[in-house]
């Protein structure tokens, strides 16, 4: 079976909110160790998330969020922590690799110094907002606003690329998004993020945001939430194949991956309720025509080039 590289998942970050551990088979959620053994996935971005509502600062619950993946790798020896150019080697004889990804910079709170902290910690990869708008960026959230990057976004941008991050543009507003595709400095990719031509959702790319990423040798990673698959009620393995499909018919299969957003989503595609069902969308990509090379493109080899050129 080829191997699978799912860009994004938050369960690092909720699953302590549900009462459980990322290190034990869970009903609970949609993904922890266990299950991403069974389902296949050989390296998982997990994202490290913050808010300002919380009563703890952004920057803490970040560090907390680091200091349980720690934890939980102690408790799952099985698992490593990718830091630097050496570890992709490790992805072998049933290892699982785990990158790191700050989701949103408010745990930057304003100042561009915590992200050598954070790169030194493991963070290997940055988007710069949420949906809403912070110090760096306007997210989808703000699109009426017409705001792109500012000042101290450019300022992170630049050192993020300096210090050897993947850049992520999903969740930022428009503007934000042809901001970042204008500066020269890193690599952008979507991590999760779908294509608006099959559903008109803010959180989706238009045609021209897939091509640009595209053109800088970036990957869109296709995400399992229904309201970003399907008008219907209930999303299917068939629309996330829909959408993979529409990204490999605009820019070819080296520009699309996956990108679940496990645990970060509150429902699924029928048929891939969590991380152990990923080998059904396997089966359906080859279903639709896909070779086994394009398959290995799309699963596993895509965002490998990506993260192991930054990296």
């Amino acid at each position: 079976m080829v191997p699978i590289f799912d860009a994004h998942c938050d369960a690092l970050m909720t699953a302590s909110e549900q009462g459980r551990v990322i290190w034990q088979q869970s009903q609970e959620g949609q993904w922890d160790f266990p299950r991403m053994g069974m389902g296949g996935v050989a390296c998982q971005v997990l994202a490290l998330c913050s808010t300002r509502e919380k009563g703890i600062s952004p920057l803490n619950q970040v560090l907390i969020g680091i200091a349980d993946l720690y934890r939980a790798l102690k408790e799952y020896p099985e698992a490593f922590l990718i830091r630097d150019g050496d570890d992709w080697g490790r992805l072998r004889g049933g290892n699982l690799g785990v990158v790191l990804a700050l989701e949103g910079c408010d745990a930057l709170e304003g100042r561009p110094e915590p992200l050598e902290v954070l790169y030194a910690l493991g963070v290997r990869c940055l988007s710069l907002t949420w949906n809403l708008r912070n110090e760096l960026a306007d997210g989808v959230g703000d699109e009426t606003s017409g705001g792109g990057l500012t000042r101290l976004g450019r300022q992170v941008v630049r050192e993020a690329a300096r210090l050897g991050m993947v850049l992520d543009v999903s969740h930022l507003s428009t503007r934000g998004f042809w901001d970042a595709m204008g500066m020269d400095d890193g690599v952008w990719v979507a991590t999760h993020s779908n294509c608006r031509a099959l559903m008109d959702h803010p959180r989706n790319l238009t045609d021209d945001q897939i091509k640009a990423i595209a053109s800088r040798g970036g990957v869109v990673g296709i995400n399992f939430y229904p309201p970003f698959l399907t008008v219907a009620p209930q999303a299917t393995i068939d629309d996330v194949v829909r959408h993979i499909l529409h990204v490999v018919e605009l820019v070819g299969p080296e520009h699309v991956g996956l990108g679940s957003d496990f645990d970060g989503i509150d429902a699924a595609p029928v048929g891939l309720e969590d991380a152990t069902r990923m080998p059904q969308l396997v089966q359906a990509l080859g279903e639709a025509g896909l070779s086994l090379e394009e398959l290995r493109l799309i699963l596993w080899e895509n965002w490998l080039r990506v993260f192991q050129r930054v990296v």
